[in-house]
């Protein structure tokens, strides 16, 4: 006679004992062998979420979270983006529930010029299985430079003084360039330029030589640019020179 049994093994080795009755020769004998259960199940992914989904401006913090769940004991994460232009991990920990969060600031001066940032979290579990998350992308939208009160001569100019023109500028992420724009009754052309900038804020300030413009009056703009070639014109200033 045949007695079956039923049992749930979990994760681990487990020996197990049986008896064999042998009826005909009334024989009993006990059998022992090894069963191992492994986990090969990992870590699934749920509300992947970046909070916000946009940045807009340089140091922005961004909280990044996933919520996981394992066929037995989550045991830690790692989150890994490409901020710098590939793949770094630089936030990890083990879990203490089933969330993996982590808050961090965007501080690369050049990722407009990219417009996203890539992240993804990977977990394990205490049997060495790894989960990850989709790809997810994070929107860099920088605005067009902004600058300030332009710097333009205060007083009267003598023809031969050298002045000074220009404006404190500013971008989300990362001024470029600005252009010096000048007509002086000869028609517009770039005077000069403030090239790889590298900035959030500077002040772009030209010297102008007005030697030989005696009676003329010199108007003047500057053309300001990011990293992702967003422009902004600024107004037109004038002086007389005597």
């Amino acid at each position: 006679m045949t007695n079956k049994r039923t049992v749930t093994l979990f994760v681990g080795i487990w020996v197990v004992l049986t008896f064999l009755s042998v009826s005909f020769s009334q024989t009993n004998a006990q059998v022992g062998f090894t069963i191992k259960v492994r986990d090969v199940t990992p870590p699934e992914a749920s509300e992947i979420t970046a909070v916000p989904s946009t940045v807009d401006e340089l140091n922005e913090m961004v909280d990044f979270s996933a919520n996981w769940t394992d066929k037995y004991e989550l045991d830690s994460w790692v989150f890994a983006w490409d901020m710098t232009g590939s793949y770094q991990n630089v936030s990890y920990a083990n879990f203490t529930n089933e969330w993996s969060n982590t808050a961090l600031s965007i501080t690369d001066t050049n990722i407009e010029t990219k417009g996203s940032i890539n992240w993804k979290i990977y977990a394990s579990d205490t049997s060495g299985n790894w989960g990850v998350t989709p790809e997810i992308s994070l929107t860099i939208l920088g605005d067009a430079p902004t600058y300030d009160t332009l710097i333009t001569p205060s007083g009267p100019v003598n023809a031969g003084d050298i002045v000074t023109l220009g404006a404190n500028v500013y971008d989300d992420f990362n001024l470029d360039k600005v252009d010096l724009y000048i007509d002086n009754s000869a028609g517009w052309y770039i005077h000069d330029s403030i090239i790889d900038i590298n900035n959030i804020a500077k002040t772009a300030g030209f010297n102008y030589n007005t030697i030989g413009l005696s009676g003329k009056t010199v108007y003047w703009y500057l053309k300001i640019y990011d990293s992702a070639e967003h422009s902004t014109v600024t107004a037109t200033s004038n002086f007389y020179v005597n």
